[in-house]
């Protein structure tokens, strides 16, 4: 009787042991979950994840495509002149082109580009600054020719979404360097027969930026900038 009870006591302790031990793991394993979860989650400091910052700067980058997209299917087949453009829109500021006269020539008509109004969501705007799509006459430095190119700029965005782009770009970046482009800086829109030069450089503060065609940068007190050349020149 003695040694049955001697081996259930041995078997109790055994499964035990093992129950222990399952727990052990299950502590363990639940541990390493959520630290992946919070390291998934984690904030850029600007109260939005990295993930979903990652997701939103793929969305603008493919707007920023689709406008450049729309552009060269209008040049091409529609013969539009690279100053005929209109890309006047409530989600942008730039004015009403004189020299586009009909909806083929117009970015933002389902008869022209077809490319629908992108307005930064308010998550990702700087607070102390404005967010609004700007196209913008400007030379990037080794891209293209010496002429200037057309891009277009979301001003105002936050750091969380600068850095998810640059890293989607590719673009190393010390955001801490500040960009003014330097020079002129002239806004297409208006009255336009022309493209006018002598504007600023883009790279010419920041050498991470030469020969880039998209990026984003410290701008002065205008915040963080995501830019796209949609026209290079």
């Amino acid at each position: 009787m003695s040694e049955q009870n001697a081996q259930n006591d041995r078997q109790n302790k055994t499964e035990n042991g093992n129950v222990l031990f399952l727990i052990l793991i299950a502590v363990a394993l639940f541990a390493a979950l959520s630290y992946a979860v919070t390291q998934s989650s984690r904030s850029s400091g600007d109260g939005v994840s990295k993930d979903t910052a990652k997701l939103y700067a793929s969305q603008i980058l493919q707007h920023a495509a689709s406008v450049e997209q729309a552009i060269t299917r209008m040049r091409v087949i529609d013969r539009v002149p690279e100053w005929g453009i209109d890309f006047s829109s409530s989600g942008t500021s730039a004015t009403a082109n004189a020299s586009c006269t009909g909806s083929h020539c117009r970015i933002f008509s389902d008869k022209g580009g077809s490319v629908a109004p992108f307005v930064v969501s308010g998550e990702y705007r700087d607070s102390g600054n404005p967010t609004t799509a700007m196209f913008r006459i400007v030379p990037v430095d080794t891209v293209g020719s010496s002429l200037d190119d057309v891009m277009i700029v979301y001003s105002g965005v936050n750091l969380a979404l600068c850095e998810a782009v640059n890293k989607l770009a590719k673009v190393t970046i010390d955001l801490d360097t500040i960009e003014t482009y330097g020079g002129t800086i002239h806004d297409y829109s208006g009255t336009m027969t022309s493209l006018p030069s002598g504007g600023g450089l883009i790279g010419d503060q920041n050498a991470a930026l030469i020969g880039r065609n998209t990026g984003c940068f410290q701008h002065n007190s205008a915040g963080y900038q995501v830019f796209h050349v949609v026209m290079t020149r």
